[in-house]
């Protein structure tokens, strides 16, 4: 070593260091860079998941709203439905209150066109009086015409709702075919049509007496309308425990198509049938639903040379009536006091129906009328105040207010205890569905519908004083 130079120790390893130490640095550099970077992206990435799932709770929070509002429909929905259900057994309601109250503005005064037609004919008797004797039949014929009428638009109404009480017992068939004939005689000779019945073989069948009476007259109606001239023909065919009643015309037949079918078609279907359908016709569709209602069966057959052919199947009753083997059409007898007549009184309000009332009672009876129920209470408590009391009232079901039938009638009974033992009959033109059932519930000891049939009148009177001894011959 020369004398003055310096010796730097470890200068190159120095270096090296120094080179180390820069690319150490860079690498953290780097390293901080590049984490800079991942944490950015991170950042990033949480934010967009952040946006994501701020836009997923919007979007459920829609749905949720959606849900609540679809669930506010369908409550809604709820809530109409049983309003319309409401809405629906309301007119349900109306309908059957809107055909009572036909019923009763049609048949009050069909009841004064019957009744007095009937007594006008009965007492034109003189040989000069044919013709009007023949014009009263005509009326007679029309009005019940038009009461069969109604009768069916009611019994359609009750079978559409099912409405039907059958009350099963046992009938003797040809009793009901010779009233049935009795009543259409008018018809049967104006048209020179003879009503021929053949009894082969006689059962007493299981049926409901009244409804057999409607299917019965419903045919033989139909028949009689569509028959010209000729015969119809009645065949009782038995076998041990059925009993088939054939009625057979030979006149032109009826669109039978919609007879058929009426039963399957849907209510509204069926109402704009109705304007299709003659009421005669009509009948026989109502004839098909009765028959089903009391275990029997109706088949209809036609053919346009030869008419049609309605056959009733019905179970045989094992219970023995007392069969008349040519029945025949007999006066009704009413007993009388044995100390006088008996004395009625008639509560109606309608003028017309308590003159037909008073005619005919006139010789049978000592009727007195109540305009309203307050007349009614005094005309009683006048009687009763003289220690007398009738032997029978006759009430109509509507009357002015404040009273009506049913009040009036438990009014009496209250204010004095004998005449809880007295028939009281209401009278009505309402015919709808449980009406008789209900009027006897409320108390009435009978029940008489309105058209009010004379005869059918000194029934009840008949019936309901069994104590009576005198008779005196309706004819």
């Amino acid at each position: 070593m020369l004398p003055g130079q310096f010796i730097l120790a470890g200068t190159p390893n120095t270096q090296v260091a120094d080179n180390s130490f820069t690319w150490l640095i860079y690498f953290a550099l780097a390293l901080i860079f590049t984490s800079v970077i991942i944490l950015v992206q991170s950042l990033l990435r949480l934010k967009k998941q952040k946006q994501q799932i701020a836009r997923q709770n919007e979007q459920l929070n829609d749905y949720k709203k959606q849900n609540s509002a679809l669930v506010n429909r369908i409550q809604t929905m709820l809530k109409k439905d049983d309003k319309l259900k409401g809405e629906l057994k309301t007119s349900n309601k109306f309908q059957s209150s809107f055909l009572a109250n036909i019923s009763h503005e049609i048949r009050t005064p069909l009841n004064g066109i019957i009744g007095f037609t009937s007594l006008i004919k009965q007492n034109a008797s003189k040989p000069s009086a044919n013709s009007t004797i023949k014009n009263c039949d005509f009326i007679l014929s029309c009005s019940h015409r038009v009461n069969d009428y109604i009768e069916n638009l009611i019994e359609i109404s009750r079978l559409q709702v099912k409405e039907i009480n059958t009350h099963i017992g046992s009938c003797f068939v040809p009793e009901i075919i010779n009233q049935i004939q009795q009543e259409q005689s008018f018809l049967l000779n104006q048209k020179g049509i003879k009503l021929s019945i053949q009894q082969l073989k006689l059962f007493a069948v299981k049926a409901d007496k009244k409804l057999l009476y409607k299917v019965l007259k419903n045919i033989i109606s139909n028949s009689i309308k569509y028959t010209a001239s000729g015969t119809i023909q009645v065949n009782f065919l038995a076998t041990n425990d059925t009993q088939t009643i054939e009625i057979i015309d030979s006149g032109t037949t009826p669109d039978l198509n919609h007879i058929n079918r009426f039963w399957s078609l849907t209510e509204r279907e069926q109402t704009e049938s109705l304007s299709k359908i003659d009421g005669t016709t009509l009948g026989l569709a109502i004839a098909i639903k009765l028959i089903e209602h009391q275990n029997g069966t109706l088949k209809i057959t036609s053919n346009k040379e030869r008419g049609k052919t309605v056959s009733i199947t019905l179970p045989v009753s094992t219970e023995q009536l007392q069969i008349n083997s040519n029945p025949s059409y007999s006066p009704t007898k009413i007993k009388l006091p044995t100390n006088g007549i008996p004395r009625i009184l008639v509560v109606e309000d309608e003028e017309l129906n308590a003159e037909l009332m008073k005619a005919y009672l006139a010789g049978k009876a000592e009727t007195t009328i109540a305009e309203d129920g307050d007349s009614a209470l005094s005309i009683i408590k006048e009687w009763a105040d003289r220690g007398e009391y009738f032997d029978i009232l006759l009430v109509d079901i509507n009357l002015p207010d404040p009273w009506n039938g049913t009040s009036l009638m438990i009014e009496m009974k209250n204010r004095w205890s004998y005449y809880k033992n007295v028939p009281i009959l209401c009278q009505t033109a309402h015919a709808l569905h449980g009406d008789k059932e209900i009027l006897l519930q409320n108390g009435f000891t009978d029940y008489i519908p309105k058209p009010i049939n004379r005869r059918d009148l000194f029934l009840k009177i008949d019936e309901h004083c069994q104590h009576l001894t005198k008779t005196v011959t309706l004819s």
